[in-house]
């Protein structure tokens, strides 16, 4: 008679909600796995790195049992069926379904464990709902949850999704929509297993157009493209992993699209983060002029000697922030449209007169 390999799968990030279920939920998680396991008469249980053939570095940490399996096998971390572990049969269970109910599950909000029922909302599981822009729910799997929908009820099935981690993100308003959804699309990108087109070529075109948009290099018309891919996403990629992106995206546009707009047509971003519509200034009645932020800056972007009022020349900046951080004196800002008002070339500290 063949073995039957149970593995338990803990199915969170690391050294985040996977330590704390280990502290947490391990012990009458493993108690009930056993307990599974002999009821089915299996010979051997794959449970913890180091035993039964796991390598004593493998994390425990993927959502679907089959990406789980995939890893065993030495196989890419996306989800498939009837994989084999040590040439015998697997069967998984997610730690998600052994927590002290069974209508119980797991998410990681602003780092602390937290246990869900049927019927709990979410405005009962993020603790700060103020300058609440969304809610993103899982990094690598999202599902979007907008200010609106707080008071739902959760959807269980979000937990059932590939390569979904359980860690709840609050996205301020503070946070530029085109940034956040670029850093997402080019994740998805590189995460993919990189075999179906509408996944890998999708995610890839996402990123680099809101890239565009980004540094100001996008006509109009580009950004319903983005909705267009997550359509298409949605609609025929090869697995649950893309298809969950595009309907993320698509309530993502839906909701933030105007931001876009205002990038392209307005030729601002409010929170100042993209390149395309940002200058760095030294404010001359701050400067000290003690030369940090020469030091710091890879384009010699920035004129002026000691005691010194600093000038950045918008021609060679390329926009990395890093002498704003550096600036003892934080002299250096940010600015859009509004800029303001600093001399044309370096000048005496202490001289400067509007």
């Amino acid at each position: 008679m063949a073995e039957k390999y149970y593995v338990l799968n803990l199915c969170y990030a690391p050294g985040t909600v996977q330590k704390a279920l280990e502290e947490k939920y391990f012990d009458e998680a493993f108690a009930e796995f056993e307990r599974r396991a002999a009821e089915a008469e299996a010979e051997k249980i794959i449970a913890r790195p180091g035993e039964n053939g796991i390598p004593d570095d493998f994390p425990l940490i993927i959502a679907a049992p089959g990406a789980l399996c995939n890893l065993l096998s030495g196989l890419p971390a996306m989800a498939s069926d009837d994989v084999e572990i040590n040439g015998e049969s697997a069967k998984v269970f997610s730690v998600a379904n052994l927590l002290p109910t069974e209508k119980s599950r797991a998410l990681m909000v602003e780092g602390e464990l937290t246990a869900v029922k049927a019927g709990d909302t979410w405005r009962g599981v993020i603790k700060d709902d103020s300058d609440l822009q969304f809610l993103s729910v899982g990094t690598l799997s999202p599902v979007f949850v907008s200010p609106d929908s707080l008071d739902e009820a959760i959807d269980f099935s979000i937990f059932e999704a590939p390569v979904f981690d359980g860690i709840v993100t609050a996205v301020k308003k503070t946070s530029c929509p085109v940034i956040w959804l670029k850093n997402e699309a080019e994740a998805i990108k590189n995460n993919g297993c990189g075999k179906c087109v509408f996944c890998r070529l999708g995610a890839k075109q996402m990123a680099l157009t809101c890239k565009a948009v980004s540094e100001a290099e996008a006509a109009a018309e580009e950004i319903d493209n983005i909705a267009y891919i997550a359509d298409g996403m949605n609609a025929a990629a090869g697995c649950a992993y893309g298809k969950r992106f595009g309907a993320f995206v698509l309530s993502y546009m839906e909701r933030m699209g105007a931001d876009f707009e205002a990038h392209v047509k307005r030729r601002k971003c409010v929170n100042l983060e993209c390149p395309g519509y940002i200058t760095y200034h030294v404010l001359p009645t701050d400067c000290q002029g003690c030369g940090v932020c020469s030091t710091v800056c890879s384009q010699n972007a920035i004129e002026g000697d000691k005691e010194e009022i600093h000038v950045i020349s918008k021609d060679d900046c390329n926009k990395c922030g890093k002498c704003m951080e550096a600036c003892p004196s934080k002299a250096i800002v940010r600015a859009g449209l509004i800029k303001p008002r600093t001399p044309k070339e370096p000048i005496p500290v202490g001289t400067w007169s509007r």
